[in-house]
């Protein structure tokens, strides 16, 4: 055997590592082989297949979580014919209404969106490739996660999955789930369909209660920004990123006047933040009124970027966000999802209260409080297990260190 095959040559100058919605969700690292053998190259390429996908349905209930999704997968020759610098994407789109009218597919967290829309997106950065290398074995590149996709309208949708290879310069034409490429800049391509359930209303029902849910998402966003009484300009720069995405969804008749009402609610939110009149009592109560669930993790998607976005876990930030959670009639189960996700963007100094860093409710029995940290320690050590060396894997220890900790505290 170790005749036939010879010589395996591993690249490891590369990692295929993508953060998706929390540290337990990672893309497979998986190592380029590079067949040099003695014998033809036909031969030798025999052990490759041709580059192919798949879509399958897992479920992560390995890491605590729980999350359904598709999970794309890749194997096979890299289809180049010189050294190029390649990634791949995936992209949604909605075609339950027909070829010719296909639809974007939103995503209600940013870190599963495009870089200027909120279009689904996943990307996972290859590096260099030669002609002689591929996957012989299934990688992770994608995952679809319904939980986070937002369809136009509601009820049963068909998707359409779009798995591209390209160079990876060209990563930023793709826009709304559409690229217009050359041959040079898309090495590869190939389609799956996906069919899915959605319930909440889909972003086209209801236009105005979304622009107004938008508003009410940005006075919530600066109240979390402003709570320990100033705006940085790292908090500033997600929240007006957050907007421009958010117009993208709107036709080029609509835009210009909606981003002014999302300029004025900024501009309204941080006089009345200075002033002390920034009510997060009348926001909530409006947003109970016309929100659904989707449009309210959104705006909760936003807070946690927004707290995230110093590097810093700040006291009264993380209070804050608990409190909204709870009034905006969350599930909590649900919220700790995209907590776990914007946890993972911190710096690794966690500089917070231990017990709001963990989701400790202060009016919780001693009881309550023992049962969570067991279930926060089963998740994060089942994180730490996933993960490779690296800021992740480092938070996940300092979370398990932070853990232990409080756990001690109780007895346990």
């Amino acid at each position: 055997m170790e005749a036939f095959i010879g010589l395996i040559l591993i690249i490891v100058g590369f990692n295929v590592a993508w953060r998706l919605f929390f540290a337990g969700a990672r893309v497979a690292t998986a190592g380029i082989k590079s067949v040099a053998t003695g014998q033809s190259f036909d031969e030798a390429m025999g052990r490759i297949p041709p580059l192919e996908t798949r879509v399958v349905e897992k479920n992560t209930e390995e890491d605590g979580s729980g999350l359904d999704f598709w999970a794309v997968e890749v194997r096979g020759l890299f289809p180049v014919n010189y050294t190029k610098n390649v990634t791949f994407t995936v992209s949604l789109l909605d075609e339950t209404d027909g070829e010719k009218s296909h639809k974007p597919v939103l995503s209600v967290v940013e870190k599963l969106q495009e870089t200027n829309s909120r279009a689904y997106f996943c990307k996972a950065s290859v590096g260099d490739v030669n002609p002689d290398q591929g996957y012989i074995k299934w990688v992770d590149i994608g995952r679809i996660i319904p939980f986070f996709v937002q369809c136009s309208h509601a009820g049963d949708r068909k998707l359409k999955a779009i798995v591209r290879l390209l160079e990876t310069d060209s990563v930023s034409k793709i826009i709304l789930g559409y690229a217009d490429l050359n041959d040079q800049e898309l090495l590869w391509i190939n389609t799956h369909e996906i069919d899915l359930e959605q319930e909440a209303k889909g972003y086209e029902e209801a236009v105005e209660n979304k622009k107004e849910c938008l508003t009410l998402s940005i006075k919530l966003a600066m109240s979390v920004a402003m709570a320990d009484g100033s705006l940085d300009d790292s908090e500033g720069s997600v929240i007006k990123k957050w907007m421009n995405k958010a117009l993208t969804t709107f036709s080029e008749n609509n835009q210009i006047e909606i981003k002014k009402v999302l300029n004025n609610a900024m501009k309204s939110a941080y006089s009345d933040g200075q002033n002390d009149k920034l009510s997060k009592t009348n926001v909530v109560e409006r947003f109970n009124e016309i929100g659904d669930d989707q449009a309210k993790y959104e705006a909760m998607d936003l807070c946690y970027e927004v707290m995230a976005a110093d590097g810093v876990a700040d006291d009264e930030e993380i209070k804050v966000l608990h409190r909204l959670g709870d009034a905006l009639e969350l599930e909590i189960a649900e919220l700790d999802k995209i907590r776990d996700l914007k946890m993972m963007d911190l710096s690794g100094s966690l500089k917070s209260d231990e017990k709001s860093l963990l989701g400790i409710d202060p009016d919780w029995s001693n009881e309550e409080v023992k049962n969570h940290l067991k279930s926060e320690f089963k998740k994060w050590n089942a994180r730490l297990n996933n993960l490779q060396s690296g800021p992740d894997r480092e938070h996940a220890q300092k979370m398990l260190d932070l853990i232990g900790r409080e756990r001690s505290e109780y007895g346990e």
